[in-house]
């Protein structure tokens, strides 16, 4: 079976990734970067534990552009948030 796993630099997605592998479960890989409200680093660590894992399949939304056309119609961040969610949710 595939999985689709949302991994955004934390820990808890690539751990409970890990332990997925492990049960046998072939996984593919989602990033939302967040550029320009994120931090570049993060990009850099999301392949890092994707390569620990040992898999080499990673989709990559650029969701930081829709983040600020968010921001420009409802200002109010903890809205912004849940919305935020519920897109990645949706994309994935």
């Amino acid at each position: 079976m595939k999985l689709l796993c949302l991994l955004s630099g934390g820990i808890d997605s690539p751990v409970a990734a890990y332990l997925m592998k492990e049960k046998g479960y072939s996984l593919e890989f989602v990033h939302f970067n967040m550029m320009p409200f994120g931090h570049t680093h993060t990009f850099d660590k999301v392949k890092k534990l994707i390569k620990k894992i040992g898999n080499k399949k990673l989709h990559v939304i650029e969701h930081g552009k829709w983040i600020g056309k968010a921001y420009e119609k409802i200002p109010r961040k903890n809205i912004i948030c849940l919305l935020c969610r519920r897109r990645m949710l949706k994309q994935a």
